[in-house]
């Protein structure tokens, strides 16, 4: 496990397969405005997704604006994580719920209690 603050492919959650298995088996935390769902994983890495619904967000621009701020915060963030839980491996998604745009800090603080709930378990 690296505790580097960077984003690699291999951590992408991509596959159609697996994104289905974390819907049928999920298990969810909440810090507002995000929720996190996730399953363990079986792989070597920890892999992440970000969702931001169209009904929410009408315009591309701003669904992926709210899309680089939690990734931003994750991979800065995430050290903490593989810190506190260097055996376990997770499928990740964030899916943000707020219906406006909200401030960076405010996301930041979402991830970092997120990551802690989910290290702990």
């Amino acid at each position: 496990m690296s505790t580097e603050q960077t984003y690699k492919q291999s951590e992408r959650l991509k596959s159609r397969k697996d994104i289905d298995a974390l819907f049928e088996n999920q298990e969810n935390i909440f810090s507002f405005p995000i929720k996190l769902i996730y399953k363990v994983n079986h792989d070597a890495v920890n892999k992440v997704c970000i969702s931001v619904p169209k009904r929410i967000f009408k315009k591309a621009v701003d669904r992926n604006r709210v899309k680089r701020q939690i990734l931003e915060c994750y991979r800065l963030n995430k050290a903490v994580f593989y810190d506190q839980n260097p055996a376990k491996t997770f499928n990740m998604m964030f899916v943000y719920i707020h219906k406006n745009k909200l401030d960076y800090r405010k996301i930041e603080k979402s991830i970092i209690q997120i990551l802690s709930q989910l290290s702990s378990k």
